[in-house]
Formats: structure tokens, C-alpha cells, sequence
């Protein structure tokens, strides 16, 4: 998973196999021997999850580091080879789409959307930064600043200093050789005013790293925790691991929380050979009557043991 996007078939395998252990302990299971839906507990435990890691998603993430790898300078012989091979060059670009490219490279070269969404760049040379498509000039990409202008671009993927060696050599900024609509021109000139302002350091990496979150660290585990970034919260989730319960406790907390315990009406809508119904007081059986309306629970709850024995 660090070098190549796996077939979703070959991850569904892995994740029937892994269904199976978490469920039923052996190598194979049905859905009724699941508790809960598997993207559910691929979330982290903060999103309200079991943690149990997405392959499809870490598959990503390591080729994410991948790119980070690829972006930054080295003398390693496949660094030299991918360089030579996919990235900048005067006729191509990193990340274009070349009848050449490989299974494995299109695998990488389809996950540069989401890196480059994830990330944002302090450009120093501006060898390693997409100009168009990279976070690196205010608060967007210039693609989406500038939108109608970049309708008329050749070559999306140009890095910044080859895009400033254009703009300081009056040359087009690789646009299409005809005639600009009025927005167009209007946001030419605009960007035009913009890189005035812009000065490169040839000596100087490009510097890049998470927008709006902490971490600057470009790691796989980084980039997976970002993956899940936008989703908010579980609130109760610090109550059901940061405990001194047995696993197995927290395990029942969780699948009580979400309400996938195995309660007489889930059992009926399964095919089970019951009404629904609470053996107690005959009130529907769900998590929270089970635990707080029956009548026996509110004997536990209210410490006698004598009822209950």
C-alpha cells in the first residue's frame, strides 16, 4: 500500500477477513454476525468508531507520503527515475496524463487532488508547488480564484517557477491562443497585479504542510487523521474508552451507544422468533428501555438484588 493502489477487490478480501475475526473469531461470517456497519467501525474512536483502520483510505494516505517523498529533493536512484520520468519538465508537468504512465504511477498521480487540497505551500523556489492547483497564494487555489482565466490554461499542472518565469518574461502564462473573454481578462489582469508582489528564493525548498489543522508533520498517520478531520466528534466516545473497564466493557458500551446490541426488535427484523417485545413488561425492547425503562432495570438501578436474583 505504499507504493501501489490496491484493486478494491483484493481490499474487499482483506476487509471480509477482518469482518469476520472482529465478529465471529473465524474466517468468515455473515451479515447477521455483524453488530455493525463496517464504516462505522473503521472511524476512529474520537469520530465514534472502533479505530479500526480504513484500508482504502490508508491506502491513500501512504501514497500521499509517496508524494511527499517525490516532492522533495534526493539523489536516491528512484527518485532520480520518477523525476525524470513524471515530473516537471519543459513540455510536461507533474502529474499530466501521458499514454506512457504506468498502473502503479496512475494509482499515485490519482491521489495529487486530494494531497493538494489537504496541504498548503510557503514557496521558496517554487520548483515543487503547482501553481494553479496548489494552496499557495492566499486563502485558495488560484484555479478557484481565478476560474474563468484558468479555463483557458494548456498546462494545469505548471509548478510556480516555471508559471514566474513566464510572467517576468511577458510571456502568456501557457494560455490558450485565443481571444480571452471579458472575464477572463478582467482576472488576468487582476492576477497579473497579484504576482508583482511575488518573489521566489531560488535557493530555498518550498515548504509544505497542513492548512487549518496543527500537525506540520507529512506523515501517513498525519494524513490519515486529516482524512478524517471534517467529521465532527462523538461526545460520548471519551467516556467509553478513557476508563478503567475491561475491553470487552468498552466493547458493549460502544455497540450500546450506537444501539446494535442484539435487542428482541432487532433480533425480529432478522427473522428471529419473538414479537419485539420486552419478556418483563411486554413494552417494546429497545436499548434505552432495556437499560433504563424496564421494570427490572429500574430495580437494579435501584440496588435491589433480591428482585433480580
Amino acid at each position: 500500500m505504499c507504493s501501489i493502489l490496491l484493486p478494491k477487490g483484493v481490499l474487499d478480501i482483506l476487509d471480509s477477513k477482518r469482518r469476520a475475526f472482529l465478529w465471529t473469531g473465524s474466517t468468515s461470517c455473515t451479515g447477521a454476525s455483524c453488530k455493525a456497519p463496517w464504516d462505522l467501525v473503521c472511524l476512529p474512536k474520537e469520530k465514534g468508531g472502533l479505530g479500526i483502520p480504513d484500508l482504502p483510505v490508508q491506502n491513500k494516505c501512504l501514497l500521499n507520503k509517496f508524494l511527499v517523498k517525490l516532492l522533495a529533493p534526493s539523489s536516491a536512484p528512484w527518485h532520480m527515475w520518477f523525476s525524470a520520468k513524471y515530473s516537471w519538465s519543459a513540455s510536461c508537468d507533474l502529474g499530466d496524463d501521458r499514454y506512457t504512465d504506468t498502473a502503479v504511477w496512475r494509482g499515485i498521480r490519482d491521489g495529487l487532488s486530494d494531497f493538494r487540497s489537504a496541504t498548503s505551500v510557503q514557496v521558496g523556489s517554487g520548483l515543487s508547488t503547482f501553481f494553479w492547483l496548489d494552496q499557495w497564494l492566499g486563502g485558495d487555489t488560484l484555479a478557484a480564484t481565478f476560474p474563468a482565466l484558468f479555463s483557458h490554461c494548456l498546462r494545469p499542472n505548471a509548478s510556480v517557477a516555471m508559471a514566474m518565469s513566464c510572467f517576468e518574461n511577458s510571456s502568456s502564462l501557457h494560455l490558450r491562443p485565443r481571444r480571452l473573454t471579458l472575464a477572463a481578462s478582467q482576472e488576468l489582469d487582476s492576477l497579473l497585479s497579484l504576482l508583482t508582489a511575488v518573489s521566489l528564493s531560488p535557493g530555498e525548498l518550498d515548504s509544505r504542510r497542513f492548512h487549518n489543522v496543527a500537525p506540520n508533520d507529512l506523515s501517513a498517520s498525519t494524513f490519515y487523521r486529516v482524512s478524517f478531520s471534517l467529521l465532527p466528534n462523538d461526545a460520548f466516545a471519551t467516556c467509553i474508552w478513557r476508563n478503567a473497564a475491561p475491553p470487552r466493557c468498552k466493547s458493549f458500551i460502544w455497540l450500546l451507544h450506537h444501539r446494535k446490541l442484539n435487542t428482541n426488535p432487532r433480533l425480529c427484523s432478522r427473522g428471529a422468533d419473538n414479537d419485539g417485545s420486552c419478556a418483563v413488561c411486554n413494552l417494546p425492547e429497545d436499548a434505552t428501555h432495556l437499560f433504563l425503562h424496564c421494570t427490572r432495570a429500574q430495580c437494579f438501578w435501584g440496588g435491589h438484588w433480591v428482585f433480580l436474583r
